[in-house]
């Protein structure tokens, strides 16, 4: 299994049981991931701990309620896990920046945190990862600096003397262009083989 199949997986997992009680340990099982990697590659991929993603979810969620019905905030902080509503509307007014009774209001924008998709692991994995190892680990294992590669052109712009952000930030938007066609043809092909399959 892939790690996009892994953390889809988990993300499932999480959607479907955002009501309990969340523990790595609980969710990496659905993966082949040991707490504590399964723990670092979400956090990579996320942004976020875990612990911080579905605590978000469980506001975003408990927002949408608070608008869309008329349940009881008390009843609500009881649903989404809190002890008591008075935790609850901290943890609310510190993700939200109102009170659960003010977010009740018409007009009141809240900062909703939408699940994490296959798309978007992807294109996690995509923007910390690709970029990191064609910047830092494979320009220094193929030249050890000698040999200016692509990674080491968008650094100096940045960072080295030659500082012109504006180029910087065109070259990195062009690698970014490539590698997301590159990413497109590659599942074309995967979508092609994988019809041919008998299962």
């Amino acid at each position: 299994m892939d790690l996009l199949t892994q953390l889809n997986r988990a993300v499932d997992y999480i959607e479907a049981h955002i009501r309990d009680d969340l523990v790595l340990t609980d969710i990496s099982k659905v993966t082949a991931y040991s707490p504590y990697h399964f723990g670092r590659l979400f956090y990579y991929i996320a942004g976020m701990p875990l612990s911080e993603y579905v605590r978000k979810r469980k506001l975003s969620l408990a927002a949408a309620e608070l608008q869309n019905t008329n349940i009881k905030v008390v009843d609500l902080a009881m649903k989404y896990g809190y002890d008591n509503s008075d935790s609850f509307t901290r943890a609310f007014a510190k993700q939200h920046g109102v009170t659960p009774t003010a977010a009740r209001r018409s007009g009141v924008f809240l900062k909703i945190l939408l699940p994490l998709s296959k798309p978007g692991i992807t294109s996690g994995i995509t923007m910390v990862f690709v970029p990191s190892v064609s910047t830092f680990i494979i320009s220094r294992m193929l030249g050890g600096g000698a040999n200016l590669l692509i990674g080491d052109l968008i650094e100096q712009q940045f960072l080295g003397n030659a500082y012109n952000p504006q180029l910087g930030s065109a070259i990195s938007l062009i690698l970014m262009i490539f590698i997301l066609l590159s990413m497109a043809l590659l599942n074309q092909f995967d979508e092609d083989e994988t019809e041919g399959m008998i299962v």
